[in-house]
């Protein structure tokens, strides 16, 4: 890595510092707005429901996983989108998409085990592996806007833009297989 001068480094930090507080800021102001209050209501009215009946219909094992069926519906179509073209965009909807699948299959596995809980690990897997590259990506763009807002701290900025995309390339290399991963395990439950 080349040589980066020091008190540019500093210069870097204290604007990034600044822009934090500023983003820590509005986060505070947002958390004490109406619609937290609101989205607080409505979560308290969940806690205290659903009523649940004594005899069920059917038990939990045979319903819960077919709750799934559209969760791995909307996966199963990110999916394929996004192997046609792996731009960003297509990846970042498979992310959200396992997101739910993850969390639905965790949700199961509270009933039913041992195969939800492994296909949860393997969307877990993937789910993080593609929230690097999101995080890479937005990265690597806040730096190029601030690259150009602030020519003097262009060196240090070329050099973090760098490691960004070494991590995006990092976070991108092996996703197909951990879907295939993914895909694998969902199959051997279902059938």
């Amino acid at each position: 890595m080349e040589y980066v001068d020091p008190f540019a480094i500093a210069q870097l930090e204290s604007v990034l510092a600044e822009r934090t507080a500023g983003a820590l800021a509005a986060i505070q102001a947002q958390r004490g707005g109406a619609r937290r209050f609101q989205l607080t209501e409505q979560m308290m009215v969940l806690w205290d429901g659903p009523a649940f009946k004594a005899k069920a219909a059917k038990p939990a094992e045979d319903v819960l996983p077919r709750m799934l069926q559209r969760a791995w519906h909307d996966v199963s179509g990110a999916a394929h989108t996004a192997r046609k073209n792996p731009s960003f965009a297509n990846l970042h909807i498979v992310r959200i998409r396992i997101k739910d699948l993850r969390y639905g299959c965790n949700t199961v596995a509270l009933v039913e085990g041992g195969p939800a809980r492994k296909t949860a690990r393997a969307a877990e897997r993937l789910q993080v592996k593609l929230g690097d590259l999101h995080d890479a990506y937005y990265s690597i763009e806040w730096l190029q806007a601030l690259a150009a807002e602030r020519r003097d701290l262009a060196r240090p900025i070329e050099t973090l833009i760098a490691l960004q995309q070494e991590a995006a390339v990092t976070a991108r290399k092996g996703w197909k297989r951990d879907l295939k991963d993914i895909e694998r395990r969902w199959r051997a439950w279902q059938s």
